[in-house]
């Protein structure tokens, strides 16, 4: 028989392994419409969608169960070329120096500071793997102040886009009351005088805070204020999604970039 002849037919696969599906979902991009019935697979913390990827979880840890002398190999290897202490490159700000450090296998780096030199003992001033027992917590960004005395940090749980901003003094480690909420992959723009900052926050078709929304709006944080009276510099209103990133300060705080 001719192999090319052959029919063959896709296993059933159970229904526990099948993405939540709907097939209504359709957008229309220049006149054509486009079906996207896996939408709901975005859900990410929807029962229907952990179902689905627990057991493709365990369906993939089945098949690779029968790897487990290579995998143990291979996991070694990758753990002994990557033990050694590596440090970047350090950045100055008024009189002190930052700098990451990834020590051996820790999962994170450390954010370290120097007080007036480069070449002095570190402290750590910010360490990820303390945020939590399980190491789920993670430092999304951090930016310095130009005086290099506050610096804000953003932190996120267990793999989440969503994060929230602290803002910690430099001198001794502590944080300010200052805790801004709900924002997505957002820096902070320090002003020259280190009395606020501006950042980036997602809001609703309305232009409101919201953590769902699709469209950035950049805002001013004042130290000590509310953040829900936090000034709106910009946003694209005519734009059902948009993303603002990369703003910047003039060196005489009068215009935003």
């Amino acid at each position: 028989m001719n192999p090319m002849n052959q029919t063959t037919t896709a296993p059933t696969l159970p229904p526990d392994l099948l993405p939540p599906k709907d097939d209504s979902v359709t957008d229309t991009f220049f006149g054509t419409a486009v079906a996207d019935p896996y939408r709901p697979l975005e859900q990410m913390d929807d029962d229907a969608t952990l179902t689905w990827a627990r057991a493709q979880q365990a369906r993939t840890e089945a098949w690779l169960v029968q790897a487990d002398d290579v995998r143990q190999q291979t996991t070694a290897w990758h753990e002994a070329i990557r033990d050694y202490d590596r440090e970047g490159l350090p950045s100055r700000y008024g009189q002190r120096f930052f700098s990451w450090l990834q020590k051996g296998l820790d999962p994170q780096p450390v954010f370290l500071v120097r007080e007036g030199d480069a070449q002095a003992d570190p402290t750590p001033l910010l360490d990820p793997n303390t945020l939590s027992d399980d190491g789920t917590v993670a430092l999304q960004t951090v930016d310095v102040s130009p005086c290099g005395e506050l610096v804000a940090y953003c932190t996120s749980e267990a793999g989440s886009d969503m994060a929230t901003m602290h803002v910690r003094r430099v001198a001794d480690g502590t944080d300010l009351p200052d805790t801004l909420t709900n924002l997505r992959h957002s820096d902070a723009t320090w002003d020259l005088d280190a009395s606020g900052f501006v950042y980036a926050l997602p809001v609703s078709p309305n232009g409101t805070p919201d953590p769902t929304g699709k469209r950035r709006a950049v805002y001013h944080h004042t130290l000590g204020a509310a953040q829900h009276d936090d000034v709106k510099l910009f946003e694209r209103a005519d734009l059902a999604a948009s993303w603002v990133s990369a703003f910047r300060i003039t060196e005489d705080d009068a215009m935003l970039f």
